[in-house]
């Protein structure tokens, strides 16, 4: 969470094949302690981080005005019910390449952008055809940040799953 390398070392005597066997599972134990101190031990979901991220982020108004809506378009409905221990780069960086592809995430297939709820004459209400419009990679960047100091949050709030 720090970004600071983590090293475990532990001895294993000898250098004969039941001591390499030994060695192995030393191995596999350590890395096993490595991978647990990266995650973060919650299974609280990432919509709860987001919030008490943003209840104690020390950020502008206008920042904040601005989280919170790329939050409710965007990241809520994507990844918000997902456990924060569960969360991987994978699942971002899939969320990151369909905001570079469409900003809403559309499945590729053509659809009516309703402008009114309700029944309604589309001619009228001037609805159109969805076409995909990337999201600028800089606010996919912003946005990549966000998501990224949330996800450090619980373990510095000291969740515990």
């Amino acid at each position: 969470m720090t970004g600071k390398e983590i090293y475990l070392s532990e001895t294993v005597k000898g250098t004969d094949k039941a001591a390499y066997r030994v060695a192995d599972k030393v191995m596999t134990k350590l890395q096993a302690q490595v991978d647990q101190q990266r995650a973060p031990s919650t299974t609280v979901s990432f919509s709860y981080a987001i919030d008490e991220w943003l209840r104690t982020a020390d950020i502008e108004p206008t920042t904040r005005h601005v989280y919170v809506g790329y939050i409710g378009r965007t990241i809520r409905p994507a990844l918000g019910e997902m456990p924060v221990n569960k969360l991987s780069a994978r699942n971002l960086e899939t969320l990151y390449g369909e905001l570079r592809r469409c900003r809403v995430r559309c499945d590729g297939m053509p659809f009516i952008e309703h402008k009114v709820e309700g029944e309604h004459d589309c001619k009228k209400a001037k609805c159109k055809l969805h076409e995909c419009k990337a999201m600028a990679q800089s606010t996919v960047m912003r946005l990549g940040s966000g998501a990224g100091l949330v996800v450090c949050h619980p373990a510095r709030a000291g969740w515990k799953g």
